[in-house]
C-alpha cells in the first residue's frame, strides 16, 4: 500500500521535505545501528543477479519548472533487471503506457499504444547501469527513474556513500505483509527514510528530498517498492515487447510532443 505521508507532497518544496519528516529526537535509537541496515541493503541489491518489483511514486518538483505531463507515467512501474546491464521498465496500467529498455548499449522509450519509439543517449558506455550517468543521460529529457538507484553498478549508493547522518528512528513496521526497519539518512544526494525489510533488507519505502546534480532540478519524491522477486531466470523474450521491432522510430521531443 502506498504511505500516506505521500499526500502532503505537492504542497512541500524539496528544499524543506527531508526537514518537514526529520525523526523527533525522542524517537531515535543509537546512530550505529543505520550503518550495518544500510549496508546489508546495498549487499543484498548487488548479489541479486536478476530483480523483479514495482514501484509507485508521486513527485513534487517544488520551485522548479513544472514537469511535462508525460512525467506522470511514471507514478506506477514494473521493473525486470538482469546483470550486467540489461533493463526493462514498464510504466502505467496493463497493457502499459510506455516502456523503457536498456540493452547495455543503448536506451530505448516505446510507447505501444501509438506504435512509436525514441533512441536515447545510453546510460552507461559499457554494459552495467551507473547511477550517474543514467541521471546525466535521462534527467534533460524529463524521464526519472525511481529505481535508478537499485538497478546500478553501485546499488544504493546514493543512500550509502558519504553518509552525513543516519540513525534507526523505528523498528518492526508492518508494509504489505514485510516487517520493516526505518533509517533516516542524510547524504550530499539525498535526505529522507528508506524503510528496509527485517529480513530481507530490501527497500520497501523510500521518501525524501533527491539532489540528482548535473544541473537536474532537485525534488522530492516517495515510492514504494513491492512484488520482489530475485535470482529468477530471465529469458530474452522478457525483454522484448511486443511490437517493438515494427514501432516507427521518433526523436524523443516528437515521441512525446513536448
Amino acid at each position: 500500500m502506498v504511505p500516506t505521508r505521500r499526500a502532503v507532497l505537492a504542497g512541500l518544496p524539496a528544499a524543506g521535505f527531508a526537514a518537514a519528516f526529520a525523526p523527533p529526537l525522542h524517537a531515535q535509537t543509537a546512530s550505529g545501528e543505520a550503518g550495518p541496515l544500510l549496508a546489508a541493503m546495498g549487499e543484498a541489491l548487488a548479489a541479486a543477479t536478476t530483480m523483479r518489483f514495482s514501484t509507485i511514486t508521486t513527485m513534487d518538483a517544488g520551485a522548479n519548472p513544472p514537469f511535462p505531463a508525460v512525467y506522470r507515467i511514471g507514478g506506477r512501474a514494473r521493473v525486470l533487471y538482469a546483470r550486467p546491464g540489461r533493463l526493462r521498465v514498464q510504466y502505467g496500467g496493463e497493457p502499459p503506457e510506455a516502456e523503457l529498455l536498456y540493452d547495455g548499449a543503448q536506451t530505448i522509450v516505446f510507447l505501444p499504444r501509438i506504435g512509436a519509439r525514441a533512441l536515447l543517449p545510453a546510460p552507461s558506455g559499457s554494459g552495467e547501469i551507473s547511477g550517474v550517468a543514467a541521471e546525466q543521460a535521462l534527467a534533460p529529457h524529463a524521464l526519472f527513474l525511481p529505481f535508478v538507484d537499485i538497478v546500478t553498478d553501485r546499488p544504493a549508493a546514493r543512500f550509502t556513500q558519504d553518509v552525513r547522518r543516519a540513525q534507526v528512528v523505528l523498528t518492526g513496521m508492518p508494509v504489505d505483509g514485510a516487517t520493516t526497519d526505518v533509517v533516516f539518512v542524510a547524504t550530499p544526494l539525498f535526505q529522507g527514510e528508506i524503510w528496509i525489510g527485517t529480513s530481507d533488507k530490501l527497500p520497501r519505502r523510500i521518501i525524501g528530498a533527491y539532489t540528482p546534480g548535473a544541473g537536474a532540478p532537485s525534488f522530492s519524491a516517495a515510492t514504494s517498492y513491492s512484488g520482489w522477486v530475485l535470482d529468477q531466470p530471465a529469458p530474452e523474450a522478457d525483454f522484448a515487447p511486443q511490437g517493438l521491432e515494427a514501432a516507427k522510430m521518433v526523436d524523443f521531443a516528437g515521441l512525446w510532443g513536448l
